[in-house]
């Protein structure tokens, strides 16, 4: 599934304008009586923005901030502004939005930061567009100074943030700390001493992620690092989320806050509840500031602990004519998303200038009494862990004069795993680097922090399982690819969005023969995202690799030779130096060459190198596996036959290659036999063979060096091996082997390091192509099987019976992408009359919910919402159907588009659904044909269309 990578998240197309007002809550403003009418600027004349413009912007912004439309609630009384040079018809606007009140915590705090303010530029007889700015809105290099001007834009944010408090400033701060007010300027000065500090990747604009490291620090409320890199300054990887509140929460914990800090979280408004706890009573637009005060910046209303914040500062400093210097944690400005030192501000026109005019702002001060010393805390684990095996944690903590109330913990892979307690244990699904983060609270209702880093390596497969983001706040693993070869070499994925497989070609063409095999891990050529690598022998000689990048699908030629019938075999290493951004994952690959030596070619620094790896020659070249394991002695293990069919291993524990023995005493080791491993703990590893008698055996070991052997009753034949972990029904996780019996039917073994269980599976094959490695509660076991080139899956649930079903065998081709759904009996007669009319098969029409959510979420599939019942069920879901997101119910990550298209979308799909219920066929029938043919039949004219509403209809299938 080819996606564009941009940082965690993934690229997604403006929405054409077309969410009825009503529905966006958003209200028709009146403009400024200076912008009222009249000419601004020679040419340039003010106009005044009415309801469908008002849509359209609040449209064109939720597509530009991955935002559901529904969740985008009204434009901010007095930002909405419009302008049109007479000259051209060019139409330039700027609005403000909040947040809909029905928006979940987390999108809401998306809001915050001036992030909900965007520039909007329409030509001549167009739709209205987002334009493109890095920095702020009123910077954007391609809007006239004259636009600008005449918009009201503040010139002076473009240059924001690029002074750094002067070392007099810090100076002062830290003098000031030795005074009576020591807590406030002790604030000041640590707040001062983070200016600068950026997010990871760097990003120019709200669109993509926000990866900081102070979310991180505190534990805030979606620790999710996927699309993050690390940040050198603290030691951590950063996590996605808005975070001027985390950042300001931070600086009081460093200077010595402790009380009631879990009142605090990553909404500004949380230090306006704290403070009302407290005992304050923060006025508006009022007070005297002191340095370590927080202020926090409310839209025009009522201001009360339930209301939505639009920003929290940190006060560094007050002037002598009473304007302030602020320390701003998640600001946008010249240099990008950073920590930002603002000078010489009058609060109230400098937070109208930021937002919108009637901006509020209100004092918070730190505590003023002496503080309960924090708790004590520690957390002991191991720093490597393996990809699907049980990770241990453990706090010691104490409070001196109370007790220890709750350890609770977060791990960075996504906010749903979070759990309590003084010993946890987490399995991480993928390799990386991931910043664990304990929480102690006292019975005093002091809190304090601490992290851990654990880099977790992973073993090679052809099959990938990679996190969606396109719901921001959590990491669901709804897609998967599988790379296969061609007869002809050609590079195929098949991929699964949630619903259905997709198959398409993608660059790279593998040799005759060649196998593949791959690595999921976040690479910072994917702007930190997780995405899926192929690795092959290259046809034109060497080694290739394919990858989803930031700009799709990409192919190199990496260095090393392997020999025409080695096999290839790869583990990702992730040391905790994976802080360096060059060093986040070390991906390497194993082969033998044409003389039978063992070969490594890995990525360091960025830089692919390959090298001879000191061991014992093979005859074999065919029978190679590697494992990753972690724990205290984290290593990459590979396991050949030498010369004489012995097993063995090479195994990398110090930096250098040792070569070891593998026992395997009287079973000995079949000639031909091909070799699987894998890991079912951090310091467990398993290699599969066939033994001399033909039966399927297993050699593991907890300690380099010294290994158990045992016969197994399966009896392989006619395939390779091949080798994943997998979650049992109890939560632990165990080892399985698949393979094809003499007969071509599968089978797969468990092994949980005890015993062994064969079960038959219904699939029969050629060839096995990958088994699953995702170990992921509710996600089916899964063996993909080859039967001369048809591909298929054999899948059972955790605890359920095994189900075979084909897979596409060649790429699907547009229009094929055309995805008609309905939601009731008779809008599924509509759609199947709209495809016939179109061309389009019975078969790309679906009834079902998931389906449709699955391929709207892909970016693969032009989705049609055929009648009232799918329009609704994609925008709102208000029955709240099961989703492969796992979304929650009356929400969707979807918006939907009103006018026809014929390209594929991301995250949209189109209405078909008419105000006339009896003219829905008609609208469903022309807009298939368009997305076909790329125009309208001749004469036609779209029905007037119905908008989504928010009551359940139809059924989910």
């Amino acid at each position: 599934m080819a996606r564009t990578q941009r940082g965690a998240g993934r690229s997604r197309l403006a929405a054409a304008a077309g969410a009825v007002t009503a529905l966006l809550g958003l209200s028709v403003v009146a403009m400024p009586a200076a912008q009222a009418a009249g000419s601004v600027t020679a040419g340039i004349h003010a106009l005044t923005p009415g309801a469908a413009d008002l849509t359209a912007f609040g449209q064109a912004f939720s597509a530009a901030r991955t935002l559901a439309a529904k969740d985008v609630g009204a434009v901010r009384p007095g930002s909405a502004r419009e302008v049109q040079d007479s000259a051209t018809g060019t139409t330039w606007a700027v609005a403000g939005f909040v947040p809909a009140a029905s928006a979940s915590a987390q999108v809401k705090d998306s809001f915050q930061d001036g992030a909900a303010k965007q520039l909007f530029e329409r030509a001549a007889d167009g739709t209205w567009t987002v334009v493109p700015t890095a920095g702020p809105v009123g910077c954007a290099d391609s809007v006239p100074s004259s636009v600008r001007d005449a918009l009201g834009l503040d010139s002076a944010d473009c240059s924001a943030g690029i002074a750094r408090p002067s070392a007099a400033t810090k100076a002062a701060a830290a003098k000031a700390a030795t005074s009576d007010e020591a807590l406030g300027a002790q604030i000041a000065d640590i707040a001062l001493g983070q200016v600068g500090v950026a997010t990871t990747p760097a990003e120019t604009s709200f669109g993509g992620v926000d990866c900081d490291p102070y979310s991180t620090l505190v534990a805030a409320f979606s620790p999710n690092s996927d699309g993050c890199g690390p940040d050198q300054t603290h030691t951590v990887e950063n996590q996605n989320e808005a975070w001027c509140s985390d950042f300001a929460k931070w600086a009081w914990t460093k200077a010595g806050v402790t009380e009631d800090l879990n009142t605090l979280n990553a909404g500004s408004v949380s230090f306006y509840t704290w403070a009302l706890a407290q005992g304050q009573t923060p006025v508006a637009d009022s007070g005297t500031p002191e340095p370590g005060d927080a202020v926090v910046f409310f839209p025009p209303g009522t201001i009360s602990a339930t209301t939505y914040a639009d920003h929290v500062g940190i006060v560094a400093s007050v002037n002598a004519d009473g304007t302030v210097n602020l320390v701003d944690g998640d600001f946008l400005g010249s240099t990008g998303i950073t920590v930002e030192y603002d000078q010489n501000l009058n609060l109230t026109s400098w937070a109208s200038s930021v937002w919108s005019t009637g901006e509020q702002w209100v004092l918070v001060s730190p505590p003023s009494g002496a503080q309960q010393a924090a708790s004590s805390a520690a957390i002991v684990a191991p720093t490597n862990a393996t990809a699907g095996a049980d990770v241990d944690f453990a706090a010691v903590a104490a409070e001196p004069g109370g007790s220890i109330a709750q350890e609770y913990w977060t791990f960075g892979d996504g906010r749903d795993n979070n759990v309590t307690g003084a010993h946890v244990s987490h399995v991480f699904q993928r390799p990386g680097l991931y910043t664990v983060t304990l929480t102690v609270t006292s019975n005093l209702d002091t809190v304090s922090f601490r992290t851990w880093n654990v880099g977790v390596g992973a073993n090679g497969s052809a099959v990938s399982s990679v996190p969606s983001n396109d719901v921001w706040y959590t990491t669901v693993p709804v897609e998967q690819y599988l790379f296969t070869a061609s007869s002809g070499g050609d590079l195929a994925v098949d991929s699964w969005d949630g619903a259905s497989w997709l198959q398409q070609t993608v660059p790279g063409s593998a040799a005759a023969g060649s196998s593949v095999t791959g690595l999921t891990y976040s690479d910072g050529d994917a702007g930190y995202a997780t995405v899926p690598h192929a690795f092959y022998q290259a046809s034109g000689g060497g080694l290739g690799e394919t990858y989803s990048g930031v700009n799709g699908w990409t192919s190199l030629s990496l260095p090393g030779q392997p020999a025409a019938d080695s096999a290839v075999a790869a583990t990702a290493a992730d040391p905790v130096s994976g802080i360096k951004p060059t060093l986040n994952v070390t991906p390497s690959l194993y082969f033998f060459d044409a003389n039978g030596a063992l070969n490594q070619t890995t990525e360091a620094n960025g830089w692919w190198s390959s090298a001879a790896i000191s061991a014992v020659a093979t005859k074999s070249p065919q029978a190679l596996a590697a494992a990753s394991t972690g724990g205290l002695t984290a290593a990459q293990d590979v396991f050949y036959l030498d010369t004489h069919g012995r097993l063995s291993e090479a195994t990398n524990l110090t930096g250098s290659w040792v070569n070891l023995p593998v026992p395997t005493g009287k079973l000995g080791v079949a000639a031909g036999t091909t070799l699987a491993a894998a890991s079912t703990s951090a310091q467990q590893v398993d290699v599969f063979f066939t033994d001399a008698a033909g039966k399927l055996a297993v050699a593991d070991s907890s300690l380099p060096g010294i290994w158990s052997v045992h016969e197994l009753s399966a009896t392989p034949a006619g395939s390779a091996l091949t080798a994943s972990n997998y979650l049992t029904a109890s939560g632990s996780t165990a080892d399985e082997v698949s393979y094809l019996t003499s007969s071509g039917a599968t089978a797969v073994t468990t092994w949980d390091g005890k015993q062994g269980q064969t079960t038959a599976l219904p699939g029969t094959a050629t060839s096995i192509a990958a088994v699953s490695g995702n170990v992921v509660p509710g996600m089916p076991q899964q063996v993909f099987l080859d039967n001369a080139g048809q591909l298929g899956v054999d899948s059972a649930a955790t605890a359920g019976a095994w189900s075979y079903a084909d897979l596409p065998s060649t790429p699907t081709t547009y229009p094929g992408t055309v995805l008609l759904y309905a939601a009731t009996p008779a809008d599924d007669a509509g759609a199947l009359a709209a495809a016939e009319y179109a061309g389009l098969a019975d078969s790309q029409v679906t009834t079902n919910f998931q389906i449709a959510w699955g391929a709207t979420l892909s970016g693969n599939y032009l989705v049609i919402a055929v009648g009232q019942a799918a329009v609704t069920a994609l925008y709102d879901n208000p029955c709240g159907w099961a989703n492969p997101s796992a979304d929650d119910p009356g929400s969707t990550p979807f918006a939907e588009v009103t006018r026809p298209l014929n390209l594929t979308l991301t995250n949209l799909y189109l209405d078909a659904a008419a105000s006339n219920a009896a003219q829905t066929p008609q609208r469903a029938a022309d807009m298939a044909y368009f997305a076909v043919h790329g125009a309208l039949p001749a004469g036609a004219t779209l029905p007037t269309v119905a908008y989504p509403g928010h009551t359940c209809l139809g059924a989910s299938s």
